[in-house]
């Protein structure tokens, strides 16, 4: 991920017109008309995280969007009470914000894949079990395909989402008819992307794809599973240190927290790593399950989530070993 790259393709999705793009987590990319309400001003040197595709650039950082406005190119000046002014179209301006959500986030690649069900359903959301899907406004079935070149599956839905998976959720069954996907997609009319809470399904033929189902790894020599924990409002309840990259496995992680002497470990977002020695009091344990983010270096291991850490507790013999 860059800015560039970001931009390119927010503003290739958009029609004319304001509209904004954001950065987030070093390789997130974010694009719509309007921020969300529960979006709020943040200091810009909150966003920290360099891009994943350019070091020298900064995409954000947890929770915080490196903001840009495009402006068109007929305008010559243009103002914002959020945003600062500017009247380029090929410069779009930069601000800070801290959000809850977005509307898209996308890479583009290219990559051949069979169909195996044109229609599917799901009782549970989207069969979107390792990464979080994107929107806009342009989606095709080439774009899908491109974007999760990574995994084994990917679909289209409601005419211009794409999810990714290394395998489907266990709740998906398959719709009754293919023809229950029946809504054009949003950049190629000529293509169906899915229906209301129907997903059509591709699957890739590259083995090398094919990593089964994503599991909760037990631990290792050092560290034994904890559960799920969700970030307390405003804290973080592993609070000793953290390391993130795009490269993150559960392995490397846990190796970090032994390397610093952490009791805990904890992996969040699927490329986020901290430490502590306590988990904050104001931390509440969920069900494993809500954990559904793979490892940005594993897509076959859970690496957390959104504001929600897969837990690990250093064990009694390695405590007893001097590593604590």
């Amino acid at each position: 991920m860059t800015v560039e790259l970001c931009a390119a393709f927010c503003h290739s999705a958009l029609a004319n017109g304001t509209a904004l793009m954001g950065v987030q987590y070093g390789r997130e990319c974010y694009c719509g008309n309007v921020l969300n309400t529960g979006s709020t001003p943040a200091p810009a040197d909150d966003c920290d995280f360099p891009c994943g595709g350019n070091g020298d650039e900064y995409c954000g950082a947890g929770s915080r969007l490196n903001l840009y406005r495009f402006i068109p190119a007929s305008s010559s000046s243009s103002s914002s009470t959020a945003l600062s002014s500017s009247t380029s179209s090929s410069s779009p301006t930069k601000s800070s914000v801290s959000s809850s959500a977005s509307t898209s986030n996308s890479s583009s690649k290219t990559t051949s894949t069979v169909k195996t069900s044109s229609s599917s359903t799901s009782t549970s959301g989207p069969p979107r079990p390792t990464v979080s899907g994107y929107t806009y406004d342009g989606m095709t079935t080439e774009s899908c395909a491109g974007n999760c070149s990574a995994y084994a599956y990917f679909g289209t839905e409601y005419g211009r989402e794409c999810y990714c998976g290394a395998s489907l959720m266990p709740s998906t069954t398959p719709a009754t008819t293919d023809n229950q996907c029946a809504i054009p997609c949003s950049g190629n009319s000529s293509q169906v992307c899915g229906d209301r809470s129907k997903i059509s399904v591709w699957y890739s033929a590259d083995a090398s794809k094919a990593h089964g189902a994503p599991r909760v790894v037990g631990g290792n020599a050092n560290y034994t599973y904890h559960g799920c924990v969700a970030e307390p409002s405003g804290a973080r309840a592993l609070a000793g240190g953290m390391i993130a990259g795009n490269g993150m496995t559960v392995q490397q992680c846990l190796a970090w927290a032994a390397g610093n002497g952490f009791r805990y470990a904890g992996l969040e977002y699927a490329r986020e790593c901290y430490g502590g020695n306590a988990i904050a009091a104001a931390a509440r344990n969920q069900t494993d399950a809500s954990c559904s983010m793979t490892c940005a270096g594993d897509v076959t291991a859970y690496c957390g989530g959104s504001g929600l850490l897969t837990t690990y507790v250093m064990n009694v013999t390695a405590v007893s070993r001097g590593m604590r």
